[in-house]
């Protein structure tokens, strides 16, 4: 889910709630604006009330973005997410939604999605993709929360012809192999296209066949996914070496 941030009235991070204290893996805030004079100008033209034109946050450049990538994919990644469009003159200049310039710092810190620019990559980029939860969890980024959707959604596809099927057991009472394995093949196919298209790492399968689904009605499935990461920041060490030392 991806909440605006509108009407930021905070001049500094100082006074913002740290989003990363918060318990909501699955929301992301936006304050990133578009401050671009020329933009901002021909919006306005449109508006009676110009004023607000400066209290938005850029969430339909964000959804955008997020529906070209892939699941697995950081809106964040450079190489392939400049918004800016000297043509049509869009995100030549950062914005937040109080129509100043981003802070110098604690944004990111504090979990806000805003956009950037550096000084050695010509354009416009998003910040990050940060989540309003602590950023040690599994769901604290975008792109994590979207891969785990899309597995769970297509495991729950493969799986769902298989509801209220006879189940078999062994004289010991564990499930018969061949429950086993016709579960696995259908709930590994989806998971098994996502590891050919690098939207997961790997993953495992794991159906315990002692479970008592006599007594309860339910057969549990575990997966266990290895997602891909993200290299949010690149570390560069650069030494100068003596050929005669060596």
């Amino acid at each position: 889910m991806i909440v605006e941030g509108r009407g930021m009235t905070a001049t500094t991070a100082t006074t913002l709630a740290d989003l990363r204290n918060m318990s909501a893996g699955n929301v992301s805030v936006v304050v990133g604006s578009d401050r671009t004079t020329s933009f901002r100008a021909g919006i306005t033209a449109n508006y009676a009330n110009a004023t607000n034109v400066h209290r938005h946050a850029a969430v339909g450049t964000i959804l955008g973005l997020l529906s070209r990538s892939q699941v697995n994919h950081s809106i964040a990644w450079v190489e392939r997410n400049d918004v800016q469009n000297p043509i049509q003159k869009i995100f030549l200049d950062c914005g937040l939604s109080n129509n100043n310039t981003p802070f110098t710092s604690g944004l990111d810190e504090k979990g806000y999605v805003h956009f950037y620019k550096d000084p050695d990559a010509p354009g416009t980029y998003v910040s990050g993709t940060p989540t309003c939860i602590a950023d040690n969890l599994p769901s604290s980024f975008i792109e994590l929360n979207r891969t785990m959707a899309k597995a769970a959604k297509q495991i729950r596809t493969a799986l769902i012809p298989s509801v209220s099927m006879p189940v078999l057991f062994n004289e010991d009472g564990t499930l018969r192999r061949t429950v086993v394995e016709e579960l696995k093949a259908k709930g590994n196919r989806p998971l098994n296209e996502m590891l050919k298209a690098e939207e997961i790492s790997a993953f495992g399968l794991k159906i315990e066949p002692s479970q008592n689904i006599l007594a309860t009605g339910n057969l549990q499935v575990e997966y266990e996914i290895v997602p891909t990461g993200t290299a949010r920041k690149i570390v560069g060490y650069v030494n100068f070496i003596n050929p005669f030392n060596s």
